[in-house]
């Protein structure tokens, strides 16, 4: 009761100071001040560790947060000496409590369920990202009652491969015990925010990025009973089934020149989707190999090759070669050779 009582004195003050003040930093500083007055009335120890590993306050980054608890936000506006700019989901903005409060803090907001909405605000992200500023992702997109870290969505990540930022891990524990999903009778107990150190920047690959992050925040929060529940791989793999019914791949088309004359093209597939970000094929083909899911892959790859090429054939004065990659697993399945028929009668296609 004390901890409901002292929250509903001082919300409503820091949401009219961040409505009514003129500055951000001005809005940050308020809003860290009650946080951590709430912290103290409340009796409610708070640690932070590892605030050395955070660069100069002009410089940008990308915090990779996990996501136990709605006081999450709050705590991480307490404990950090830096203005955040947080990256939360859309549906949040037309709300005029939660959206009004954010948007004062500079909090940018993205579609999660449109592919291609998404893909732009991230490019919108990026941009904001090379001018400055500590960008943070609830890299797990939502939380649960059930403690353990869920699957990375790759948000954080693509922005920061495309604006060349340091990617900081930085782990949670204490709040889901405190205040858990679905439930609003809070708990006493301790919170702490640790700051890993910006090793991940140092990997060349996106895989690596991706995997260096989930495993440091991992660590940090394993050490608090918490249990995992898959990891980049199993990302990947859980969402390749509905990548081809949302459109989320594409075909890139690279011609091949002889004494510049257009001679061949080859088709490379790229996936692009919402929670993956834009992945070249050595990023997801080998999963769909082990999953058994590249025979439907490469049967559509073929079909949209063959279409072009067909396109193509009303246009060019010289027959040009596609070249299309094929997994060995789809010789073993013998469906592809009645493809590769089918579209000879439909297409007029000679397959070399």
């Amino acid at each position: 009761a004390w901890a409901w009582a002292v929250f509903w004195v001082l919300a409503p003050l820091t949401w009219l100071g961040v409505a009514l003040l003129p500055g951000r930093r001005w809005r940050f500083a308020l809003a860290r001040t009650m946080g951590r007055s709430l912290a103290f009335l409340t009796g409610t120890p708070l640690s932070v560790e590892g605030c050395e590993h955070l660069p100069p306050p002009r410089q940008a980054c990308v915090l990779v947060v996990n996501h136990a608890s709605y006081l999450d936000g709050a705590l991480l506006v307490a404990a950090l000496p830096r203005e955040l700019v947080f990256v939360a989901k859309e549906a949040l903005a037309p709300q005029f409590v939660a959206g009004t409060f954010l948007r004062r803090l500079g909090t940018m907001f993205v579609e999660r369920f449109d592919p291609r909405r998404g893909l732009a605000d991230l490019k919108r992200i990026t941009q904001l990202a090379a001018s400055g500023g500590a960008l943070v992702f609830f890299a797990e997109g939502t939380f649960g009652a059930a403690p353990g870290l869920r699957q990375f969505h790759m948000g954080a990540f693509v922005t920061a491969m495309e604006a060349q930022l340091p990617v900081l891990p930085v782990a949670i524990t204490g709040t889901r015990d405190m205040l858990r999903s679905g439930s609003w009778y809070p708990h006493r107990g301790h919170l702490t925010v640790s700051i890993g150190c910006n090793h991940v920047a140092e990997y060349r690959s996106f895989d690596s990025l991706w995997q260096g992050a989930w495993q440091a925040v991992n660590r940090a929060t394993g050490e608090g009973g918490n249990r995992t529940e898959g990891g980049p791989t199993d990302h990947i793999s859980a969402r390749l089934p509905s990548a081809l019914e949302r459109e989320e791949f594409g075909l890139m088309l690279q011609g091949q020149w002889s004494s510049e004359r257009l001679t061949g093209v080859e088709a490379l597939l790229r996936w692009q989707g919402l929670e993956v970000g834009e992945l070249a094929p050595s990023h997801f083909i080998p999963i769909a190999e082990q999953d058994g899911f590249i025979t439907r892959i490469g049967e559509w790859v073929l079909e949209q090759a063959s279409t072009a090429a067909t396109n193509w054939l009303e246009h060019l004065v010289a027959p040009i070669y596609l070249c299309v990659n094929i997994s060995p697993q789809q010789f073993v399945n013998h469906s592809i050779t009645n493809q590769i028929e089918r579209l000879k009668r439909e297409r007029w296609l000679d397959p070399a």
